[in-house]
């Protein structure tokens, strides 16, 4: 133990903050970009950190374990983690010739990839703790509408973060103003469609597995139209690749297997291996679908003649793309 906090309890935190420090470096490398991705992983921190206390104020479904730095009740650990994960999937998003109107769906889907496969593993490690569950209800001691949320989150979120682009670019306090406000308005939008949800499940006879797989169902619906509808869309150029460039797509990385990894060194593999293929799954579908989104942005050598050049033929392509699709 170090502080009175366990070894993998440690270890997860200081991933986290290695995944911001990650991000920053991404997000300063991004020209006059810059402000708008600082601003947006800011957000992305704020949020985790109000989301999480004024659940746990309000519902008092979960607590946290003890980690190193707390605010509150809440670690700051996971706040930064909900800050990443939506920055991660926004800035591979952005690199998508998709329609606007289905990336916020994208982005919730990456972020369940990561839960699906995190939250049953934390659970049994003292991460947090569920108050009205056994470890063997619903998804391996979730509750369903936990994913729920997780979509809800994501989806508002990076949506009113992009609406509020035009602000966040800009100088001024209107940009972090404009941010502020896109938390804000998906904090009402959850807790609005979270009122549903739980009405929904107070019902007698109600599937509680319905509303996420609703949700699911949906996105995957969304996505998959999207980019039909961009099938033949030009592959966007890029002038050159460096190791800040592909920086976020690290998040997903380190998540998955911080948590595979703890299905052996706790002991849970052994007593519940269902939950390794569980992991491997997310695991490996992470790892196909960020790969293939990655591999959508990059820019052959051959098809560019300077770095000058490149970027020129990537900034038309970008204006282009975006205005045929809006």
């Amino acid at each position: 133990m170090i502080a009175g906090v366990t070894l993998p309890k440690v270890i997860f935190e200081l991933l986290m903050y290695l995944c911001l420090g990650l991000c920053i470096w991404h997000a300063l490398r991004q020209g006059t970009a810059r402000r708008a991705r600082l601003i947006e992983l800011g957000a992305g921190v704020l949020y985790g950190v109000t989301l999480e206390t004024l659940t746990i104020l309000q519902f008092h479904s979960y607590r946290y374990g003890h980690f190193l730095v707390m605010l509150g009740t809440v670690p700051l650990c996971i706040g930064v983690g909900w800050g990443i994960i939506l920055y991660y999937a926004m800035q591979l998003a952005d690199g998508l010739p998709l329609p606007r109107w289905a990336t916020p769906a994208l982005v919730a889907l990456l972020g369940l990839n990561i839960d699906l496969a995190m939250d049953a593993v934390a659970i049994r490690i003292d991460m947090w703790h569920w108050t009205f569950l056994k470890l063997t209800d619903q998804w391996f001691g979730v509750p369903f509408g936990n994913f729920y949320a997780w979509f809800v989150v994501l989806c508002s979120a990076s949506a009113l973060l992009w609406l509020a682009r035009p602000l966040t670019s800009q100088p001024g306090w209107r940009g972090p103003l404009a941010a502020l406000g896109a938390i804000v308005g998906s904090v009402v939008i959850l807790a609005l469609l979270d009122e549903l949800q739980v009405r929904y499940a107070l019902l007698p006879g109600a599937i509680q597995w319905l509303p996420m797989t609703i949700l699911l169902v949906a996105g995957l619906v969304v996505v998959t139209w999207g980019a039909w509808r961009t099938r033949s869309a030009p592959r966007v150029l890029l002038a050159r690749h460096t190791t800040a460039d592909f920086a976020p797509a690290l998040v997903p990385v380190f998540f998955h297997v911080f948590f595979f990894s703890m299905l052996f060194v706790a002991g849970i593999a052994s007593h519940l291996p269902v939950l390794i293929a569980v992991s491997l799954a997310m695991l490996l579908l992470g790892v196909a679908v960020d790969g293939a989104l990655v591999m959508r942005v990059q820019s052959s050598a051959s098809r560019t003649a300077s770095p000058e050049m490149a970027s020129a033929s990537w900034a038309r392509s970008w204006r282009r793309q975006r205005h045929e699709l809006t």
